[in-house]
């Protein structure tokens, strides 16, 4: 059974209480561990789990204390927020304000973003008019293309140009073909990230803080990477604003640095977030 990013896989014990499965992260690999009440009906075990989160919560309040388990929330089957521990990097942003601060649905107003789908339209419009090989398109937009919001935002950039109708339904149809299975570009969390240091709505030492937490640092697949190089590569094949390479290049290269979370960079946060917000909750350990 696969629900998201997820993949359900052999049970791997069970009490009177519940019975725990192994869970595979489909794009990372990373095992995670589910448990469900018996005779579950549904993906929900805020109930049996909840009282163990409390309980790591008040251990690891000690910032000095070995994290040997976690446990996170999730979110829309894809993105994992860390509600077992108090602690983040200095300055470090939580997943969910990250997700609610940076829609999705607001890319569209980002130049970096609007310049990718430009891009990509002027490119599906060359495969149309045979300046471009089919292939080459797959090969350059394969991760990028799909989507309702890259769709909508490619058509109100048509309507706003001298193209047919016919045209318009021809690159529609190009930039709406789904070739991986995970979710949109404008979904991407680095990209979310990238627009909203661009337009000033996070500060800069705190972006970087995020993006060397662990915290964050587990919701990143290899898939989300691939996308911002290719988004760079895409880039590269216009006259635009160096800066928008510059913020492509400053995320890849954080990237790069590998987090280790020491104790003296982690701050205690507000035990406000400690309430049943998600319905279903995953284990490390």
């Amino acid at each position: 059974m696969e629900f998201g990013r997820f993949k359900i896989m052999e049970e791997s014990g069970r009490t009177s209480t519940y019975v725990e499965y192994r869970c595979v992260d489909k794009h990372s690999s990373q095992n995670y561990w589910l448990k469900l009440p018996h005779n579950a009906t549904s993906l929900a075990n805020k109930d049996i789990v909840f009282p163990e989160i409390i309980r790591l919560w008040n251990t690891y309040s000690n910032k000095d204390t070995p994290r040997t388990r976690q446990y996170y929330g999730v979110i829309n089957n894809h993105y994992l927020d860390c509600v077992s521990d108090p602690l983040l990097n200095e300055g470090a942003w939580p997943v969910i304000k990250i997700l609610k601060t940076f829609q999705a649905n607001d890319l569209p107003l980002f130049g970096l973003w609007e310049g990718v789908a430009l891009q990509m339209l002027t490119e599906a419009s060359w495969v149309c008019d045979g300046e471009l090989s089919e292939e080459k398109f797959i090969g350059d937009w394969k991760n990028l293309v799909g989507g309702s919001i890259l769709r909508e935002a490619v058509i109100s950039y048509m309507d706003n140009g001298d193209m047919s109708r016919t045209e318009k339904l021809r690159v529609a149809e190009k930039i709406s073909q789904k070739y991986i299975d995970y979710p949109e570009l404008a979904e991407n969390i680095l990209l979310r990230l990238i627009g909203g240091m661009s337009r000033g709505r996070i500060e800069p030492e705190d972006a970087i803080a995020t993006l060397l937490c662990p915290q964050f640092r587990c919701n990143i697949t290899d898939m989300d990477i691939l996308q911002i190089s290719d988004c760079k590569k895409a880039l590269s094949r216009q006259i635009g604003p160096e800066v928008d390479m510059l913020w492509l290049t400053f995320v890849l290269e954080m990237m790069k640095v590998f987090p280790d979370g020491k104790p003296e960079q982690l701050k205690r946060i507000s035990n406000k977030g400690i309430t049943n917000n998600y319905s279903l909750y995953l284990e490390t350990h």
